[in-house]
């Protein structure tokens, strides 16, 4: 039994948070707890999050009012909603919180959102939301299939929409398994598809052999084989390597839109997406990708045209980073000056 408890005050989480290589300002947090059934690939923690039946959720208020106050609190970019939950149509907290979020002109990536949240019918559709801000979409996968609704629903709406993957050497990452996952994101108006790598602890293993053994017991025992006794991390790279290929076979990029705010300017989004694109990228070198991620926040934050300051040869002047992740900075507000 799932038993929900109404609170008055919206969950907020103000910590910059990483999701399918994309920088989130913060994070509201319309539901608190996770139910429902099948396993789901949580984005952010990178493992599995088992989804039981007997759950105690903290639902938040069903007021956007209350939503777009918080969210006109938090620090500037993008923020992060969800995920939903299967008692939304009751409760109606995280379409609130989307139009909370829109209505203080925030940009927004929607997590797991079930039906009845995102508009409908184009930019008219949102507007009507009261805000200027973006949505993108993002969905979770999970070991049972159920994401595919979830994602036919997302692609039906206004915003871009996507999957958010987990490469496993010896499950997810074999190229027929996650091709398959492919062919049916794409079959469902999918604009993208991210691979995500595991976390690698202890915990993360184990919570990936149970997921697999609630769909397959016979591969779950050759699973944790691999995840325990092989250096399974190194093999990665070359697996989101063919997954990028085959996703751009599809038509599907394997990073989500970046949603763009209210008043923010053309400059200053291509400035910050080039930034969070480079991060991941250099993601191998963590500190350098922890720096362009400091210069995203930078542009965010500044409340400048920065495309108007390189125009007039300002730029470096003001921008505190130096080397490649200034280089990065001006190639996008238009080269070099």
């Amino acid at each position: 039994m799932i038993v929900y408890e109404r609170s008055a005050a919206p969950a907020v989480r103000a910590a910059e948070w990483e999701i399918a290589g994309r920088r989130a300002s913060a994070r509201l947090m319309p539901y608190v707890g996770d139910a429902g059934t099948g396993a789901r690939f949580d984005p952010l923690e990178l493992r599995f999050l088992p989804r039981r039946g007997d759950a105690r959720l903290q639902a938040g208020p069903s007021d956007p009012g209350a939503w777009e106050d918080a969210a006109r609190r938090l620090p500037a970019g993008p923020l992060l909603l969800g995920p939903g939950c299967p008692a939304e149509e009751i409760h109606g907290s995280l379409r609130a919180a989307l139009e909370g979020a829109l209505r203080a002109g925030r940009g927004a990536y929607l997590l797991d959102a079930p039906a009845g949240v995102l508009p409908g019918g184009g930019a008219a559709a949102k507007a009507r939301l009261g805000g200027a801000g973006d949505i993108t979409a993002l969905v979770s996968w999970t070991a049972d299939g159920s994401w595919e609704g979830l994602l036919s629903t997302a692609a039906s709406g206004s915003a871009p929409s996507g999957l958010l993957y987990p490469l496993f050497p010896g499950w997810t990452a074999q190229e027929s398994v996650f091709s398959a996952a492919l062919d049916a994101a794409a079959a469902r108006g999918a604009r993208f598809a991210v691979p995500l790598r595991p976390a690698d602890d202890g915990d993360a293993r184990r919570q990936a052999v149970e997921a697999l053994s609630g769909v397959d017991p016979a591969g779950a025992d050759r699973l944790f084989e691999r995840l325990h006794h092989r250096d399974w991390a190194s093999e990665l790279p070359a697996a989101e390597a063919v997954f990028a290929r085959e996703a751009s076979r599809r038509g599907l990029t394997i990073l989500p839109p970046r949603p763009v705010w209210e008043g923010e300017s053309a400059g200053n989004a291509n400035a910050a997406d080039r930034l969070e694109r480079v991060a991941r990228e250099r993601r191998e070198n963590e500190p350098l990708s922890a720096r362009y991620l400091a210069a995203a926040r930078w542009v965010d934050e500044c409340g400048r045209d920065l495309a108007a300051i390189h125009r007039e040869g300002n730029f470096r002047k003001i921008f505190p980073f130096d080397g490649e992740i200034a280089a990065a900075a001006q190639a996008a507000l238009g080269g070099s000056r």
